[in-house]
């Protein structure tokens, strides 16, 4: 049995060609583009686990819920969770965890969470902070930027331990990359593929699919967050065309004959 963790993935993506881009990320709403090459992804990321081993005490074991949609921040806070050997897991306001990230506009619903830490992004397209929140909630935008590009783990993580909950299962690290490459290969997503997903349509099949899935293959990811408007399907055909974008998930790109539609996965059996 492979002994490959969520870890392992995000490392062979980025160690294929540190310097292609790996998500890039657009804003419908906001006109936002930004492109992360596995260089910088992995830069954001080891600044984010930093930050919350740092200031958040999070440790291997530790469980870390995400409120947050699709975007280029939850994929590095996500892959974060996984480089200190965390749990990702669904919020509630009543299951204890030892933080929960929330977007802005969930924060007045999860400020009272049962979470010993809670942090909210702004996920402005500038990098601007949230302009106001309780006392007791942190900034990541703000406060992330304070830590250091390079993350060095104190022990290899246990594979055993949680890394993600998908429904009503509990996945290890072992396990979920496991998952995460059955997915790639039940979808056929291809080493080669640029990825085209619609935030909004990706979110409730949860990271395994729309983040962890791609990385298994060696793929990368054109992630878009859309308003439903008369003129998405041209604007969707148009960035398509740009980005090179070979495959779909959770959207078929009608005006786009040749990018293949890889449907939906359902979850690991």
């Amino acid at each position: 049995m492979s002994s490959v963790t969520l870890t392992g993935l995000f490392a062979q993506a980025v160690a294929k060609d540190p310097a292609r881009p790996l998500i890039t990320y657009y804003d419908r709403r906001t006109g936002e583009r930004t492109e992360l090459s596995g260089t910088t992804l992995s830069n954001w990321v080891s600044k984010t686990a930093n930050f919350m081993r740092d200031d958040l005490m999070l440790e291997a074991g530790g469980t870390v819920a995400i409120a947050l949609p699709p975007h280029w921040q939850t994929t590095a806070i996500i892959l974060a969770a996984w480089e200190l050997g965390c749990g990702v897991v669904e919020p509630s306001l009543s299951e204890p965890v030892d933080a929960l990230f929330c977007a802005q506009p969930r924060l007045m619903e999860l400020a009272d969470a049962a979470a010993n830490e809670i942090v909210v992004s702004s996920l402005h397209p500038m990098g601007l902070g949230v302009q106001a929140k309780p006392d007791h909630v942190i900034d990541y935008t703000t406060e992330v930027r304070n830590h250091g590009d390079h993350f060095a783990a104190y022990t290899q993580i246990d594979p055993t331990l949680l890394a993600v909950t998908a429904g009503s299962l509990s996945l290890t690290h072992q396990s979920a990359a496991q998952a995460a490459q059955q997915i790639a290969a039940q979808v056929a997503i291809r080493d080669d593929d640029r990825i085209l997903m619609i935030a909004e349509s990706v979110a409730d099949a949860g990271p395994l699919t729309w983040l962890a899935a791609p990385l298994a293959a060696g793929a990368s990811i054109v992630l878009v967050s859309a308003d439903d408007d008369p003129e998405l399907s041209g604007w969707l055909t148009s960035i398509a065309a740009q980005e090179n974008v070979t495959a779909s998930l959770g959207v078929q790109l009608t005006d786009s004959p040749g990018i293949r539609h890889l449907g939906d996965s359902g979850q690991p059996e």
